[in-house]
Parts: structure tokens; C-alpha cells; sequence
């Protein structure tokens, strides 16, 4: 039997079907795409042809009423081949249930737009850089300061902000980009995740009127709220999945066509060689390990969200332990996949053209901005006694962004 079904197993529904045709479109250029950096406007164009983008919104209000766990499979297929364009993905839905779980009739008509003009959210990542600032102008607000995103500013025209109101609940608006005081956004200059689209957004003495306000969201203590924060974290983990799987692959694929043999190992064929063996053994099992971790993770999720308000609080914290010991272990997997891949496919394989190192460029990048060595304490914190290792709450503390149509 070919070791090809391993890799290519049959779509689990229509969604993960579109992906892995977006992923097969995105395929042919990701080298080259991922060496040019910036706004990938061919992608973004293909993802915003693709239907994903309204498959989380309900389908009464023209989305597709897709299951996270369908969505977040979804995330995996692309970062295969792309991890930007899975990341923006992956903080698009974690978005849209944002804006679900606030509940106010404002929110449901901006899922209302994102399924009509196929919107892509994005959001912060930390909540530790620096906040807006936000002053009370009658029944306005005067906003100043400097956003972050990881992912989304190259390609939005709106955002949804939140921020303490001393008076009573967070107050949530919607913001245009074009809006007088916003800023272009500066994109980082990373080694990794260079099509994502993270960087800064100035806001100068930005004024916004009431009706640019959302109103409080429906029911902001309940564990229904944390939902959204913990889609973020599932989000992620699936690139990190999906990034190992793709160096995997396409390790392999080089491994079988264009690998030699070491001169002392006493085999013809590179492959027939018991270490490469081995290790290509070991990497596929860490990587399955952490696969089946997510996938229960997101059979979680969606009993989590069908829910709703009976949500209780046992049920969410069994989830967060859920995703934080699937991030884990994802992000462990692609580290190794993505550099492991090299000593087993030669040195050869090393060049800018091919184009591999993007796998672990990609996942080095986002590990080290999710902190994974503190997770790992706060999960063994909690073996111990101590708190359920729920992320800090950045939605909808922080900023959302939309990108144009």
C-alpha cells in the first residue's frame, strides 16, 4: 500500500473540500510568494473566491453555518502550503464568532455585511502592547494611540475596537480604515509569516460618532464569552498542524526524488537508509499525536458552542485545557517537522528556491509570539492545583480588522 493516503485523506466535508482547492491554487507559488513578502493580492483574491470567508455566519443570515471544528480543519489544509493566508483564516472565524457571541443587533448586521461583501476579520494578538487610548465627546469618542495585529492590516477597511468606559460596560465600534486619523498600517519585517499582514496602525485624534458605536454586547460575564478567545487559540494551533504536515510532505516528496545517499550509509537508494527510516518514522508519529489532539479539541469546541448560554463554566475550562495541551504539542511538532525535515532530505535541498525553510520560518514565528514555554507552566501550574490555563482575554478588549472587499 502507498504511504500517499496518508497524506492525502478524503475531504470530511465541503468546507475542508475548498480548502484543499485553495490549497492546490496557493501551491504552485508559495516558495515565491513567501520570498516577496507583503500583500499577497492573487491569494487574498482566491480566498475571498473560495466561500470560507461567510461559512461560520449562520446561514439565515447568508453565511454558510459551518461547524468550527469544519473551519478549523479547514486552517490546517492551508497552512500545508501557505501559513499567512491559513492565519488569516484562522483569526477570521475566531473574529466572526466575536461578533456572534457580542449578540447586539449592530454585531449581527456586520455578520449580516461579512457574509454579503465576504469580509475577512483579523484581531490582536497580545493584549500586553500598548491600548488606545479613548476619551467621551458627547455621545462620541475621541480615540488616539497605536494598534497591533498579527495578521490582516495589508488588506482591511474596517475595524472593531473595544475599550473600558469608566461610566459602565466596554464600549464596541465599528471603524473604517479610511476613516479621517487612521494611518496606513507599517507591516513587520519577519523572517516568518511574511504574507500575514502584521504590523501597526496609528490613530490620530480618530472621532467617532454614535452610530459607529455596537452597544453592549448581550452577555459579556458568561462562558459563552471566552469562545471567541479560545477559537483564536484553536485557530493557531491548526497552523502549526498544518505547517507540520507540509513539511512532512514535501519533505518526503524530495526525500524519494531528488535525495542521495550518504556515501557511508551502504545503501543505493537515499530512502532505503534504516536512520532516514527512522526518523521520517519518528516525525510522522509526533505529528499524527498532535493531529488527533486538535481533532478532539475541535469535536469539543463544537458541542462548546452548541451550547450557547447553558454554557457552563466546567465545560468551557475542560476546553481551554483541551487547546492549551493541543497547542502544545502542535507547536513541538512543527518545530521539529520543519527543521527535521533537512538533515533527512541533505544539504542540497537547503536553497532559497526550494523554498522549505518557510515551513519552520512560519511556525517559529508565531510560536515565539504565543509564548509557548509560559503555557507550559501555566498548564503545569494547573496539574498542580492552580488556575485553568485560559488565554487573557484580547476579544473584545482589542481591536478587530476587516479587509476591503
Amino acid at each position: 500500500m502507498s504511504a500517499a493516503p496518508f497524506f492525502d485523506r478524503p475531504a470530511a466535508d465541503t468546507w475542508q473540500a475548498r480548502a484543499h482547492g485553495l490549497r492546490q491554487a496557493l501551491q504552485a507559488d508559495a516558495p515565491v510568494r513567501d520570498q516577496a513578502g507583503g500583500r499577497p493580492v492573487a491569494a487574498l483574491a482566491l480566498l475571498k473566491g473560495s466561500g470560507l470567508l461567510p461559512a461560520l455566519v449562520p446561514v439565515h443570515q447568508g453565511g454558510g453555518g459551518a461547524s468550527v471544528s469544519s473551519l478549523l480543519r479547514a486552517v490546517r489544509e492551508l497552512a500545508r502550503t501557505d501559513a499567512s493566508v491559513a492565519l488569516l483564516l484562522g483569526h477570521h472565524i475566531a473574529a466572526v464568532l466575536g461578533l456572534a457571541v457580542h449578540g447586539s443587533a449592530q454585531a449581527q448586521a456586520l455578520l449580516d455585511a461579512t457574509a454579503r461583501q465576504r469580509w475577512l476579520w483579523t484581531h490582536p494578538l497580545d493584549t500586553d502592547l500598548p491600548t488606545l487610548g479613548a476619551r467621551r465627546i458627547g455621545a462620541g469618542w475621541l480615540l488616539d494611540g497605536t494598534l497591533h495585529a498579527a495578521a490582516g492590516l495589508h488588506a482591511a477597511d474596517r475595524l472593531l475596537l473595544s475599550w473600558p468606559d469608566v461610566r459602565g460596560p466596554r464600549v464596541t465600534a465599528s471603524l473604517r480604515l479610511d476613516h479621517p486619523g487612521v494611518g496606513q498600517p507599517v507591516l513587520d519585517d519577519g523572517f516568518g509569516l511574511r504574507q500575514a499582514g502584521g504590523g501597526t496602525l496609528l490613530l490620530s485624534a480618530v472621532q467617532l460618532a454614535e452610530a459607529e458605536l455596537l452597544g453592549a454586547a448581550a452577555r459579556p460575564t458568561s462562558p459563552r464569552a471566552d469562545l471567541p478567545v479560545l477559537l483564536q487559540q484553536a485557530a493557531q494551533l491548526e497552523v502549526f498542524i498544518g505547517s507540520a504536515w507540509g513539511a512532512l510532505e514535501e519533505g518526503r516528496a524530495y526525500t524519494l526524488t531528488a535525495s542521495r545517499p550518504w556515501i557511508h550509509s551502504g545503501v543505493e537508494r537515499h530512502e532505503d537508509d534504516p536512520w532516514i527510516q527512522r526518523r521520517y518514522g519518528e516525525l510522522a508519529l509526533r505529528v499524527q499525536a498532535a493531529t488527533e489532539l486538535a481533532d478532539r479539541a475541535g469535536r469539543d469546541f463544537d458541542l462548546a458552542r452548541a451550547a450557547g448560554d447553558d454554557l457552563k463554566d466546567a465545560a468551557r475550562d475542560a476546553l481551554a485545557v483541551q487547546i492549551a495541551t493541543a497547542h502544545l504539542e502542535a507547536a513541538e511538532a512543527a518545530d521539529a517537522a520543519g527543521s527535521g525535515i533537512f538533515e533527512l532530505m541533505g544539504a542540497r535541498s537547503a536553497t532559497v528556491a526550494n523554498g522549505y525553510d518557510r515551513f519552520w520560518r512560519d511556525t517559529r514565528t508565531l510560536r515565539l509570539a504565543q509564548r509557548t514555554d509560559a503555557r507550559q507552566r501555566t498548564l503545569g501550574r494547573w496539574l498542580l492545583g492552580g488556575a485553568v490555563p485560559l488565554p487573557p482575554p484580547v476579544m473584545p478588549a482589542a481591536a478587530f480588522a476587516a479587509p476591503s472587499p
